[in-house]
């Protein structure tokens, strides 16, 4: 089916009145918006398989927990100077859980007994 016949098909007599309105630049026109949308969707669909996945997004995460613990070692040293031994009893199991979340089993341990420590100090049962 051509072009032209399409459009007959299409809007009957009033085809031949709009084919004659719009002719060859209507076509043209047609032709690069549905390029358009083909080259945008592949590269949608290309974009989704290209994201970051496997080591690097372990990596990023890992980097993140790493964070999470070193502002949590921050806080607890900003408690530890105006708080209270429960303040330091609360902040340390921030820290060690943090260091749990890590997956970091060094500092957890030595975070751990510092929790202890200070929750023994606070009077909480660990």
């Amino acid at each position: 089916m051509s072009y032209g016949a399409g459009i007959n098909k299409l809007f009957g007599a009033n085809g031949r009145r709009l084919k004659s309105i719009l002719g060859e630049n209507m076509r043209k026109v047609l032709v690069a918006i549905l390029s358009l949308c083909a080259i945008v969707g592949t590269f949608v669909i290309l974009s989704q398989f290209s994201s970051p996945t496997g080591p690097v997004v372990e990596t990023q995460m890992q980097n993140i927990a790493d964070k999470v613990a070193s502002d949590a070692v921050d806080q607890y040293k900003i408690t530890a100077k105006p708080g209270g031994p429960i303040d330091r009893c609360a902040q340390a199991g921030m820290v060690s859980a943090a260091f749990l979340q890590a997956k970091n089993d060094v500092q957890y341990s030595a975070w751990k007994k510092i929790e202890r420590k200070d929750c023994k100090a606070a009077g909480v049962p660990q």
